[in-house]
C-alpha cells in the first residue's frame, strides 16, 4: 500500500487528474462521516444540538428529543476544484449519503438506525510518457469507500438527561485499477491489474445531553475505534493471485459541545471534537504521515415559530455556521493541511410542519498550493428530506 501511495504521488507531478482528489487515495479514502443536514448548515456543530422534528446522527442521546416516527433521507452534491503544480480541474460527486429511521417507544426509551457514508475514494490519474521511443499511457483509479450502519438506543432517565449508544457496523469495498496500454500493433504487451479489498468491523459510540438551564445544554459523545478485517483479491492479466486477510484500525472520536437558546428565538451553539488519526493502522503498522485533528465549529440558528397555522416564512429556520480541521494526513514535506468551511442552512416546514425538507449549502478551501503543494475549493450542497408521525399513541 505505501510504495503503491509513492508512485500515486510521484505522478502528481506530471499527471492532470481527471477526477477526486489526490488526498483520497491515502489511507481509507477521504473522511466524510457528516452529521444530519440541519447540523452541516450551522458548521457542523452536532454535539449538544437536538431538535425535535430531525434526527441527530453524531450524539445518540439526542434522540429523546424526537417526539414522534420520523424517517429522513440524505443526499449530497460535492464539487470539488484541485490545482496542484501540475494542473487544475474539478470533478462533482454526487449520492444519497444514507437514512436514518427513529421512533419514540414510550417512557423515555428511543431507538433508532441509518446507513451513512464514512469514507470515499475517487480519483483518477492519467500520465502519457514512451519507452524506447514507443507511446504509453498509464492510468491509476481508485473508487469505493467505506459505509456504516449503525442501531442506537436512548433514554431520557430524569427531566433534564439523556444517555444514548450506538452499535455500529462498518462495511464496504475499496477498489484500486492500474493499466498501461500501448499502440495496437506496438511490440509491448499492456498490462492490467486490479485490486479489490473488504472491509468490516464493530465498533460502539455512547452520548449524553444535560440539560442544567431550560435555555442551557452541554453534551459529550465518545466513539471507539472500529476494527477492520480485510480481505485482498488480486488479478491481473495473467492470473489471479489467493486472497490475503488481515485487519485496519479505523480511529474512533470524542467530543464535547454545548448550546445557548436565547428567547426562544436564537440558538447558538459549539463544539470540539478530536480524532486521533495517528490510531490508523493497516496491519497493526500506523499508516505515516497522519495527525490527531482538532475541529472547532460554531453555528447560529434563527429559532422558527412552532405554530403550524402561523405565516409559513416565520416558520422557516434560518442557520449559518463554520468549521475548522486539519486534514487527516499530512503533505509529502510533512505540513499539516487545513480545511476551513462557511454553511449556510435553512428548513422547509411541509404538511404543517410534520415533514421538512433541509438544505445545508458549504464553501470550503482545503491546503495551500505554496505551503502544502496542492489547493482544493470546496463546495458542498446537501439536501435532506424528513417526514414523520405519531406511532403506538393511545387513542382511547
Amino acid at each position: 500500500m505505501n510504495s503503491r501511495l509513492a508512485i500515486i504521488l510521484l505522478y502528481m507531478i506530471v499527471i492532470p487528474i481527471h477526477a477526486g482528489t489526490i488526498l483520497s487515495s491515502r489511507g481509507l479514502g477521504q473522511p466524510l462521516y457528516l452529521p444530519d443536514t440541519r447540523a452541516l448548515g450551522m458548521g457542523e456543530f452536532a454535539v449538544a444540538n437536538p431538535d425535535p422534528n430531525r434526527i441527530a446522527r453524531l450524539n445518540p442521546a439526542a434522540l429523546t428529543s424526537v417526539t414522534t416516527t420520523r424517517l429522513s433521507l440524505q443526499y449530497l452534491i460535492d464539487d470539488t476544484e484541485t490545482q496542484d503544480l501540475a494542473a487544475q480541474t474539478r470533478s462533482l460527486y454526487s449520492n444519497f449519503n444514507g437514512f436514518q429511521f427513529a421512533m419514540p417507544l414510550g417512557r423515555g426509551l428511543h431507538l433508532s438506525l441509518g446507513i451513512t457514508t464514512v469514507t470515499r475514494v475517487h480519483y483518477h490519474y492519467i500520465r502519457e510518457d514512451q519507452i524506447r521511443g514507443t507511446p504509453y499511457i498509464r492510468s491509476i483509479e481508485g473508487s469505493g469507500g467505506l459505509n456504516l450502519f449503525y442501531l442506537s438506543g436512548a433514554w431520557q432517565p430524569i427531566k433534564n438527561l439523556s444517555v444514548g449508544v450506538s452499535g455500529t457496523f462498518a462495511f464496504g469495498r475499496i477498489l484500486e485499477d492500474w493499466r498501461v496500454t500501448f499502440p495496437q500493433g506496438s511490440d509491448f504487451t499492456a498490462t492490467h491489474d486490479e485490486v479489490s479489498t473488504h472491509y468490516e468491523g464493530r465498533g460502539i459510540t455512547a452520548g449524553l445531553l444535560f440539560r442544567p438551564k431550560d435555555w442551557w445544554i452541554l453534551g459529550a459523545v465518545f466513539s471507539r475505534d472500529i476494527e477492520l478485517d480485510t480481505r485482498t483479491d488480486v488479478n491481473n492479466i495473467a492470473t489471479t493471485l489467493p486472497e490475503r486477510v488481515g485487519g485496519y484500525t479505523y480511529p474512533g472520536f470524542w467530543g464535547i459541545g454545548t448550546s445557548i437558546y436565547i428567547q426562544n428565538k436564537w440558538m447558538i451553539g459549539m463544539d470540539f471534537r478530536q480524532t486521533d488519526w495517528t490510531r490508523l493502522a493497516m496491519n497493526e503498522n500506523p499508516v505515516p504521515k497522519t495527525v490527531t485533528a482538532n475541529q472547532f465549529s460554531v453555528g447560529i440558528e434563527k429559532i422558527p415559530n412552532p405554530d403550524p397555522f402561523s405565516r409559513y416564512l416565520g416558520r422557516i429556520p434560518l442557520r449559518i455556521g463554520a468549521t475548522h480541521k486539519p486534514y487527516f494526513s499530512r503533505d509529502e514535506k510533512g505540513n499539516t493541511i487545513p480545511e476551513t468551511w462557511m454553511t449556510l442552512g435553512l428548513g422547509l416546514p411541509l404538511f404543517l410542519n410534520a415533514s421538512h425538507i433541509d438544505l445545508a449549502l458549504g464553501f470550503g478551501r482545503r491546503g495551500s498550493l505554496d505551503k502544502n503543494g496542492i489547493s482544493e475549493n470546496l463546495m458542498r450542497l446537501t439536501l435532506s428530506l424528513t417526514g414523520g408521525e405519531r406511532w403506538f399513541v393511545r387513542r382511547f
